[in-house]
C-alpha cells in the first residue's frame, strides 16, 4: 500500500505536468528578461536534477518507499525555496482577480484526473471511465471558449495557432501513450529508454533539426512536419520505437520554439508563454481523449481494467497488443491530419500572391497601350 501511494505521487506529478504550467514559464509572463540577463546554466541544472531524482527513485521505491516519498517531498520544497530566493523574481503587490468560470473548470479537470488516477492505481476501469466522460465535457467547453473568434487579449492567427498547439499533440503521444504501451507489452525497465530518447532529444535535437532544415529542399516548417511524420511512422516498430519518439520529441520542440518566437515578434501582450501553454494543453487534452476512448472501444471496459491493472502492477503482457495497435494507428490518425491541416493553414502567401498576379498584369498591358 505504501508504495503504490509513493508510485501514485510521483506519476500524478509527473501526469500533471502536461497540464499546468510550471513556475519559469510562469515568472516569465510578468518578468521577461533579454537573453543576455538570463541564467542559461539553469535549465542544465533542473535537467541533471531530475534525471538524479528518479535514478533516486528508481533505486529505493521499491525496498525504501518512504525515502523515495521524502526525496520528492525534498524536491519539491527545494524548487519552492529555489523560486523564492531566485535573484531575477522582483516580487511586488499585484491585485489577483479570480475568474470563477476558470476556477469551476480548473476544479473539475482535477476532478477528471484524479478519477482516472484511482482507476489506474486500483487497476478498475469503472472509476476512469468517468473521468474520461468529464475529460470530454472539459475538452469541449475549453475548445468553445479558447478557440472562438471573439475578440480577448490572447487572439493569434489560425495558422500560427495550430503550430502553437502541435507541440501538446506530440507530448502527450510520446508521454502519456507511450508509458501505456511500452509498461503494460514490454514492460517498466523498459520504458526507462524514454529517458534517454529525451534526452538526446535535449542534447542534440536542436542542432539535428537545423542542420536538415539548412540542407534539404523544403522550407523550415516542412522539414519540421517530415520529421514528426518519420518519427511516427519509426513507432509502429518497436526496435525503432526510442528512435521515432526521439524525432518527434526534437522536431517537436524546435517547430515550438519557433512559433512562440513568432508570436513574439507579432505581439505586444508579453504573453506568449501563457498563450502556448494554454493552446498545447487544448492539443493535450484532446488527444488524451481521444487515445482513452480509442483504447475503451478497441479493449472494451473488461481488457480496459486489465490493461489498467497490468499498468498499475507492472505486469507486462502481449494479450493486448491488438487493442493497443489500433489506439496507436487512431492517434497516429489524428496526429497526420493535424499536420496535414497546420501545412495547407500555412500556405496563404503562396495562394494570395497567385490572386494577386492578374491585376497586376492587367495594369501593366493598360499601361502599355496607353504609351
Amino acid at each position: 500500500m505504501q508504495f503504490h501511494l509513493v508510485e501514485s505521487f510521483r506519476d500524478g506529478c509527473r501526469d500533471r505536468g502536461g497540464l499546468f504550467p510550471v513556475g519559469p514559464k510562469q515568472f516569465r509572463l510578468t518578468h521577461r528578461q533579454s537573453p543576455a540577463d538570463q541564467q542559461k546554466g539553469n535549465a542544465w541544472i533542473m535537467l541533471f536534477s531530475l534525471i538524479g531524482l528518479i535514478a533516486l527513485l528508481t533505486l529505493t521505491e521499491r525496498r525504501w518507499p518512504a525515502l523515495s516519498f521524502a526525496a520528492l517531498l525534498f524536491f519539491a520544497l527545494m524548487g519552492l525555496v529555489g523560486f523564492y530566493y531566485d535573484p531575477l523574481r522582483h516580487p511586488g503587490k499585484t491585485r489577483i482577480t479570480i475568474s470563477v468560470p476558470n476556477l469551476v473548470l480548473a476544479v473539475l479537470l482535477f476532478c477528471s484526473v484524479f478519477l482516472v488516477r484511482i482507476g489506474r492505481s486500483l487497476g478498475t476501469g469503472q472509476p476512469a471511465i468517468w473521468g474520461i466522460g468529464l475529460l470530454a465535457l472539459i475538452v469541449v467547453a475549453i475548445i468553445a471558449a479558447a478557440l472562438s473568434n471573439r475578440p480577448h487579449p490572447t487572439a493569434t492567427p489560425w495558422p500560427l495557432k495550430l503550430r502553437l498547439m502541435l507541440f501538446g499533440l506530440c507530448a502527450d503521444f510520446c508521454a502519456i501513450f507511450s508509458a501505456v504501451y511500452i509498461g503494460v507489452t514490454y514492460g517498466i525497465k523498459t520504458y526507462a529508454w524514454m529517458a534517454v530518447a529525451y534526452l538526446l532529444a535535449f542534447i542534440i535535437g536542436e542542432r539535428l533539426v537545423k542542420g536538415l532544415c539548412s540542407r534539404l529542399p523544403f522550407t523550415t516548417l516542412t522539414t519540421e512536419l517530415l520529421g514528426i511524420i518519420a518519427g511516427l511512422l519509426l513507432t509502429f516498430n518497436f526496435y525503432t520505437y526510442f528512435v521515432g519518439i526521439f524525432l518527434i520529441r526534437a522536431f517537436a520542440s524546435v517547430q515550438n520554439q519557433e512559433a512562440i518566437r513568432e508570436y513574439d515578434q507579432q505581439s505586444t501582450a508579453n504573453n506568449s508563454y501563457m498563450v502556448s501553454y494554454r493552446l498545447m494543453s487544448i492539443a493535450g487534452l484532446t488527444t488524451q481523449l481521444i487515445l482513452w476512448l480509442s483504447l475503451l472501444l478497441a479493449a472494451r471496459l473488461t481488457g480496459f481494467s486489465a490493461i489498467l491493472a497490468d499498468f498499475t502492477f507492472h505486469q507486462s503482457t502481449t494479450r493486448f497488443a491488438r487493442p493497443l495497435l489500433i489506439t496507436q494507428v487512431v492517434l497516429a490518425v489524428w496526429m497526420l491530419l493535424f499536420i496535414f491541416w497546420i501545412y495547407r493553414a500555412n500556405q496563404p502567401k503562396e495562394e494570395n500572391d497567385d490572386e494577386t498576379q492578374p491585376p497586376t498584369d492587367h495594369s501593366d498591358r493598360q499601361r502599355t497601350n496607353q504609351d
